[in-house]
């Protein structure tokens, strides 16, 4: 059935194939997790919707991010990534009891860090500046502040294509890869260092 689903979606060219086979990964996953009624490409409000939900005393939301950059900000991908992901994450997130984010593993998906620690440890100056982030690229609608400070990352999904696995991660262990990371410097620039201690 949800393969179905995607076949005309397909045809429509709604869903790319790639997407497809990854979203019925995760509705896979789901299901021999326990959870009941999951379906894809769900309408979750006027303007969203969200790529896979399920249920199991809870409404699970998952995401799926790839790492695409329109070509128009082809010279600005990490900032217009991290300004999609916060944006994903604090306005999916507030649609559901559990939100998830999926990648596969060929891409490391970066994610505000600040959005790794839970709302209350959240610096309200990191948030402001997260926001104004996230309103150069989203302005139709601006996020909502209140999404930012309640936006919540519960776990996420490592989608192994080729073996057909999924690897969960919490936001904790995303957070020491991106530390090790650091470390070992693959974000060596010290530009690049200063701005991603405020949002990488």
């Amino acid at each position: 059935m949800l393969a179905e689903k995607l076949v005309e979606l397909n045809k429509i060219r709604a869903v790319s194939l790639n997407h497809s086979i990854m979203e019925l990964l995760v509705a896979k996953h789901l299901f021999d997790q326990g959870y009941e009624n999951v379906d894809i490409e769900v309408k979750i409000d006027d303007l969203l919707i969200a790529d896979v939900v399920g249920y199991k005393e809870a409404k699970v939301v998952v995401e799926i991010e790839t790492g695409f950059v329109p070509a128009e900000y082809a010279s600005e991908p990490n900032s217009y990534l991290r300004a999609r992901l916060a944006s994903k994450i604090a306005r999916y997130s507030f649609y559901a009891d559990v939100f998830i984010l999926a990648f596969p593993t060929y891409y490391i998906p970066p994610i505000p860090k600040i959005l790794l620690q839970r709302p209350h440890d959240r610096d309200p100056m990191i948030l402001r500046d997260l926001k104004s982030l996230v309103d150069k690229y989203y302005k139709n609608p601006p996020i909502d502040y209140e999404y930012l400070t309640k936006a919540y990352l519960h776990k996420l999904y490592m989608l192994d294509i080729d073996e057909g696995v999924v690897k969960e991660l919490s936001p904790e262990e995303l957070n020491e890869f991106y530390n090790i990371a650091r470390n070992i410097s693959i974000l060596s620039d010290k530009n690049n260092y200063e701005h991603t201690k405020t949002y990488y």
